[in-house]
């Protein structure tokens, strides 16, 4: 084990690697979200709904692109690493600002969402991982959403890529962005208002990290 941080520790110093340690943001997220979690009890939490919730259907079949979700941020994420440096870090930068942020609100204003479906109108294998994805995942701390932040992170990443500026990759990648987010809505995992909020917060990181931040560093 020492002899393996050593390593980690000369792979980390040559100055051609150290980009690589802005990765590290995304574990330090997972570590909090988690610790939010185990200490925000669901009952301390309230609930966030608008009328258009009760206007949206539960359609299981876009459990397929929710759960696309993670998969997505480490794609982007390795591409970056390979492939643009200096877009790696504006990529793990707006998620750390953005995401700390929602963290924040979590602890700030604890929320949860009673939408979930108790009786599947259909039996069928959608049904079925959605089922696992109740059972695995919590109905706390949902607004603003980080499952839109995260695909909005993507879609930044993806714009200020040289490499993904082609006309096809930005609109199959904007469409991912978009059908990960609204598919929350459809499996009853967020409210319609956790989306909403979560697009000008993502905005407003944008503007920091890519506007000001690496813009002045650039500079």
């Amino acid at each position: 084990m020492s002899e393996l941080a050593a390593n980690a520790r000369t792979f980390f110093r040559q100055k051609e690697n150290r980009y690589l340690l802005f990765g590290l943001i995304l574990p330090a997220y997972l570590i909090a979200f988690s610790l939010i979690e185990a200490l925000i009890p669901a009952d301390a939490c309230k609930p966030t709904y608008i009328p258009l919730d009760d206007k949206i259907p539960f359609l299981e079949g876009f459990v397929v692109p929710y759960m696309l979700w993670f998969p997505m941020i480490l794609a982007m994420a390795a591409y970056l690493a390979w492939r643009d440096h200096e877009g790696f870090k504006r990529y793990m930068t707006f998620l750390g600002v953005s995401l700390s942020t929602v963290l924040v609100l979590y602890v700030l204003f604890p929320n949860r969402q009673d939408l979930r479906v108790t009786q599947f109108p259909r039996d069928n294998l959608f049904t079925w991982i959605v089922s696992i994805v109740y059972s695995q995942d919590t109905n706390t701390n949902v607004c603003p959403s980080i499952h839109v932040v995260g695909s909005l992170a993507v879609g930044f990443a993806a714009l200020h890529c040289k490499r993904l500026r082609r006309p096809v990759a930005q609109v199959a990648i904007w469409a991912l962005c978009i059908l990960v987010s609204v598919s929350t809505v459809f499996v009853k995992q967020h409210s319609a208002l956790d989306v909403i909020l979560a697009v000008p917060l993502s905005v407003a990181a944008y503007f920091v990290v890519y506007r000001l931040i690496f813009k002045k560093a650039k500079n």
